[in-house]
């Protein structure tokens, strides 16, 4: 086996002091009682702009915030979707209008068990209206639920940039994205399956990702849809789901076999992979599973194939060592860069992507030759300053030939 080409950094602290932004105030929410406060909720009212909430072991509501956040928990964190008919905010956490230029941050949360609730609508994070950047990094969120039907893990709506990285999400669909862009990067995501019960009714498959007029990017994650199911109630069977499903909308796969898109099965009519209407760009090394002989892209969609390369980026607390992983073809030459979110910015020539890092401040981590493992390593150390705390770090590359080039899917992590 051939082993990934690796380069090991020292990021020197002068190159990072021009990244930093404000930080403020550090609360801490404790269900014990030794911090702020014993729960969520008036921990998002009291916080400004800027603050990082530190969320320790117990069960916590949630809430809503329209504010530049950073909310982090810590193993044994969770929160829980409010219950029940007629439930006044049926998110637990809900972000709407957060400001272009300012960052709301998500990590390390997992969702308490739903049970046997009942939750005719909601989500576990609901995004409305966001023009600034929302990451999402290392929450488990399963929505299945045995008595109803399930509610979405993230729902965004007209929401300029979403990254979601190193998370388990399952839903109905998992993730649903409109007029929003949304990446997902080193995630395993999974739709809801049929099913009929004799008293809450019957229950369509989900998609993993279901994305209308927006975009998708996936980099190095498993999507799986819902499977099929047999009628109980009737003769004969309730179809599986496509893995992603698009309207009107953009899909980018990449880049290796380790990315893997399949759709549900088990009983039903032919599946493909991805379905709907809209265009897809995926590198011919990702996985496509459809179901009973389907095509692996629905024929409704454009469907094209060229080398893509994607990067994960795996962050630590300040004084550890932020590890980063380029996926791309043997032969290619690839420079990888770091910064904090930006606006993603078109590159002025054809068919070469865009890039997430901001061009103005963003660091250049390395050039290399990408060896025949089509895997390079990169690790740095963290500075050990606390102003690093709660850090959100974006990660591209640029890979390509004399034949051309193109930007890699972004990978965003938040040092904690």
């Amino acid at each position: 086996m051939t082993e990934p080409h690796t380069l090991t950094r020292l990021l020197p602290v002068c190159l990072l002091a021009g990244l930093l932004g404000a930080q403020g105030r550090t609360w801490i929410v404790d269900a014990n009682g030794s911090g702020d406060f014993t729960d969520l909720t008036p921990a998002l009212a009291a916080a400004a702009d800027h603050d990082i909430i530190r969320v320790l072991p117990g069960l916590y509501n949630g809430g809503s915030t329209n504010k530049a956040l950073a909310i982090l928990g810590t193993p044994g964190a969770r929160l829980q979707v409010p219950t029940g008919f007629g439930a006044f905010q049926p998110e637990a956490i809900e972000v709407t209008g957060l400001p272009a230029g300012e960052t709301f941050v998500l990590k390390g949360i997992e969702a308490a068990p739903l049970g046997l609730a009942v939750i005719l609508d909601g989500a576990f994070v609901r995004l409305v209206n966001c023009l600034g950047s929302v990451h999402i990094d290392r929450v488990q969120a399963d929505m299945l639920q045995s008595f109803r039907g399930s509610i979405p893990a993230v729902a965004a709506t007209n929401c300029a940039q979403v990254t979601i990285s190193a998370s388990v999400l399952r839903g109905a669909p998992a993730v649903f994205a409109n007029a929003s862009t949304v990446t997902l990067v080193d995630c395993d995501v999974q739709g809801q399956a049929a099913f009929e019960h004799p008293l809450s009714g019957t229950w369509m498959a989900a998609a993993a990702a279901d994305v209308r007029n927006g975009r998708l990017l996936v980099g190095q994650s498993r999507l799986t849809g819902g499977n099929g199911a047999m009628r109980y109630l009737g003769a004969g069977t309730f179809d599986p789901s496509a893995a992603i499903v698009l309207s009107a909308s953009e899909a980018t796969l990449a880049a290796t076999s380790i990315c893997q898109i399949a759709a549900g099965g088990a009983f039903g009519a032919a599946t493909s992979a991805v379905a709907g209407t809209g265009t897809v760009l995926r590198d011919g090394r990702v996985g496509l599973a459809s179901y009973s002989g389907a095509p692996p892209v629905a024929p409704t969609l454009s469907d094209r194939t060229r080398a893509l390369s994607s990067v994960l980026a795996r962050g630590a607390a300040p004084g550890g060592t932020f590890a980063i992983d380029l996926f791309a073809t043997t032969g290619e030459l690839a420079e990888i860069y770091l910064s904090l979110p930006s606006t993603p910015l078109p590159l002025p020539w054809p068919d070469t992507g865009e890039l997430w890092v901001d061009p103005t401040a963003m660091l250049v981590l390395g050039r290399v030759a990408v060896p025949p493992s089509e895997t390079v390593q990169i690790t740095f150390v963290v500075p050990n300053l606390p102003s690093f705390v709660a850090l959100p770090i974006v990660v591209q590359a640029i890979a390509g030939t004399s034949a051309g080039v193109r930007t890699s899917t972004p990978a965003t992590t938040v040092l904690d």
